[in-house]
């Protein structure tokens, strides 16, 4: 389990904070092409301990960061209760935000994955500590299910060049 602590400044208004920020060069499984990869969802488990509902989504972007697409889960998390945030990879898919980048364009070359949660104002000028916890963090299909289905097309390739 991961555990994440975000304390915002005295008198500071947090709505969305970037929860864990992983490149190609960290987490390399979970980067590339993931359209060749039939990548089709996206999905991690949290927990927290904010007052009220917190939503949780990604930004997925290039390896230079930066263009990116925001994604949004559309489902509210209780304080103290794990669950699955779950979002769909694909061109039609309303929690994903299109705006600065194309779906192939982004998708056949991910470098950059961040996961966000959109924090209710805490009130007051206290700074209030939140803790986060995320874990099983994965994309279906998961790598593996994609280097055997590769491999098995570069077995087959090459028996026919035999």
């Amino acid at each position: 389990n991961a555990f994440i602590t975000f304390t915002p400044a005295p008198g500071v208004t947090i709505t969305t904070s970037t929860l864990v920020r992983s490149t190609n060069q960290t987490d390399p499984g979970f980067f590339g092409n993931w359209i060749a990869a039939g990548v089709t969802q996206f999905s991690f488990d949290v927990k927290h301990d904010v007052q009220g509902p917190v939503f949780f989504g990604a930004r997925f972007a290039t390896p230079a960061n930066n263009p990116a697409v925001n994604a949004t889960s559309f489902q509210s998390v209780a304080a103290g209760e794990w669950a699955t945030v779950t979002i769909d990879i694909n061109p039609n898919s309303p929690q994903l935000d299109f705006q600065q980048i194309d779906f192939n364009t982004l998708f056949s070359n991910v470098g950059n994955i961040q996961l966000v949660a959109s924090v209710p104002p805490t009130g007051g000028p206290t700074p209030t500590l939140i803790n986060f916890e995320v874990d099983n963090i994965q994309i279906i299909p998961t790598p593996a299910s994609g280097l055997l289905l590769g491999g098995l097309g570069f077995a087959a390739a090459r028996r026919r060049r035999a």
